[in-house]
């Protein structure tokens, strides 16, 4: 079975960017007023600690990847993103910030489909599935700024230029909305074209909900349900597409 190699796979990915992106001194400041439950703020873990679980995390991720589960390059080109997101300012700026999410989540896809291929057929990623995973970098790429719409008060005192903070709160909402709008519908055109299909259903239902919710509600509680309705409700929903699409 693919499932459990995959689900440890992407568990090593969270587990090293987790610990990278939450033990500097401007993240701690930050997640005190953003995300306060957080291990460190909260003293549930110390930097001290977080530092050594970081070096664990790091070696896990490389023998893993390199020795049993595969998707070795994607795990080092993953660690690269992280080093330049935390350490080298490459939050610092909207642009910046949306293109190494996207490269953070196409490297965890297209490495865990390769886990996946690998473990579940022994073979190697097609070219629909590479091209699938090009087509979820560039949905991430446009829409990932839903996670900005919450923390800006955090991200304006950390000196970064989200893309709220640098084009205006409702500009950014509006351009959020189209892309969940456009992706909801062009994800499951590229399975299952102008047919009838219930690949069209989910997406279109949940990304209206969601680009209705943030252009209606304009807290940081709402956004932040909003956030979780992207990640834990619309996202799986475009990644079941292609197995919708055969509906």
């Amino acid at each position: 079975m693919a499932f459990p190699p995959v689900t440890l796979y992407v568990w090593l990915y969270v587990f090293h960017f987790d610990l990278s992106n939450q033990k500097s001194p401007e993240s701690i400041e930050e997640d005190r007023m953003n995300k306060p439950w957080r291990a460190i703020p909260s003293g549930r873990l110390t930097v001290e600690d977080a530092e050594k679980w970081y070096l664990v995390a790091t070696a896990l991720l490389l023998i893993a990847t390199g020795t049993w589960l595969g998707g070795f390059p994607e795990a080092l080109a993953f660690m690269v993103e992280t080093w330049v997101y935390d350490s080298a300012a490459g939050a610092s700026s909207w642009w910046a910030k949306n293109i190494i999410n996207a490269l953070f989540y196409s490297t965890g896809q297209l490495g865990a489909t390769r886990v996946a291929a690998q473990f579940g057929m022994g073979c190697e990623i097609t070219r629909a599935g590479l091209e699938w995973c090009a087509l979820l970098c560039l949905m991430t790429l446009t829409t990932v700024q839903i996670q900005d719409l919450r923390d800006q008060e955090g991200d304006g005192a950390r000196g970064r230029k989200t893309m709220p903070l640098a084009i205006g709160d409702g500009p950014c909402r509006w351009l959020t909305a189209f892309f969940i709008l456009f992706w909801s519908v062009a994800c499951p055109f590229y399975w299952a074209g102008t047919r009838i299909s219930a690949a069209y259903v989910p997406p279109v239902l949940v990304g209206g909900m969601i680009a209705a919710r943030i252009l209606r509600h304009r807290n940081v509680a709402d956004d932040r349900k909003s956030f979780h309705y992207h990640t834990l409700v619309w996202l799986p929903v475009l990644y079941s597409v292609p197995l919708l699409s055969k509906i």
